[in-house]
């Protein structure tokens, strides 16, 4: 018996599939999920795993389909990321695409076999999607109430002023951030780059570079600070900020530290950024 596809059930069960497997992608490798971001690359997906089926069999289109259009998805999900880290989400994508189709054809295997022996229908692939996606975005809530109740009480609203912008900030409170101005012998606090005005971030990453001058942030105090993890110590581009407001205890009190730009991906679990448990005690 000859089943007729349709395309825009093809296109709808397409698009929920991408959609869990970046759901799965961003669960494995814990980075922040972009619902609105996460819609429009499963869209993309859809859209090209649709017109591959409806075209038919085709060398450059099916190489099109299986490596380039998951690169193109996990940039459009997760934006840019340095080389490693975008490597990794391409890595999640492929092996949540081997789990979650790999589980629906084991368990169509299934109804067919102990069925009435016919293939079932796109319906009910659908529906299995639809369940597969109900388990995966409960595991994912579960995983980030997890997270956000371990940092809920550890985290203190700031405000931040580098002479030109200001900045509305979210710190998780860091016991484990030890880290000193080697100059001023300052506790530091570390924020992320996708926080911070990306001039801002050019100007601190130049120094002492001559071409500093001619940004409006040629006022910029530039450091560096050494920064041991459990990889071993890295250097983090830093400035002296105008002010630093922590709002904790219900007051409003002005934090003498150094400012670090975090450029290396890090979630610090949803927040913009850490800040030491010693200058948290000082203020």
């Amino acid at each position: 018996m000859t089943e007729i596809i349709y395309a825009d059930l093809l296109l709808l069960i397409n698009l929920t599939a991408d959609f869990l497997i970046l759901l799965l992608t961003s669960l494995f490798s814990g980075a922040a999920p972009r619902l609105g971001r996460f819609l429009l690359s499963a869209l993309i997906g859809a859209l090209v795993g649709t017109c591959t089926v409806c075209i038919g069999e085709n060398g450059i289109i099916s190489v099109l389909a299986v490596c380039i259009t998951p690169v193109i998805m996990c940039f459009v999900a997760f934006g840019k990321r340095r080389i490693r880290a975008f490597a990794g989400l391409v890595f999640y994508f492929y092996l949540s695409s081997v789990l979650l189709y790999g589980g629906m054809y084991a368990m169509i295997s299934f109804v067919s076999l102990f069925g009435s022996g016919s293939a079932p229908s796109l319906g009910f692939s659908l529906s299995l999607l639809l369940l597969g996606g109900v388990f995966i975005i409960y595991m994912l809530c579960s995983s980030l109430c997890r997270s956000g109740i371990k940092h809920r009480e550890n985290q203190v609203k700031a405000e931040l002023f580098d002479g030109i912008r200001s900045y509305s900030l979210n710190l998780l409170v860091d016991s484990g951030n030890v880290a000193r101005d080697p100059f001023s012998a300052k506790p530091v606090a570390v924020i992320s780059g996708s926080a911070l005005d990306k001039e801002l971030i050019r100007a601190v990453s130049a120094g002492f570079d001559e071409t500093i001058t001619q940004s409006e942030y040629s006022h910029i105090k530039p450091r560096v600070i050494p920064l041991k993890t459990v990889s071993g110590t890295s250097l983090l581009y830093a400035f002296i900020p105008n002010s630093l407001y922590i709002h904790t205890g219900g007051k409003k009190i002005k934090a003498d530290c150094i400012v670090a730009i975090d450029t290396h991906d890090n979630s610090f679990f949803g927040r913009d950024g850490i800040i030491p448990q010693s200058l948290i005690g000082t203020v």
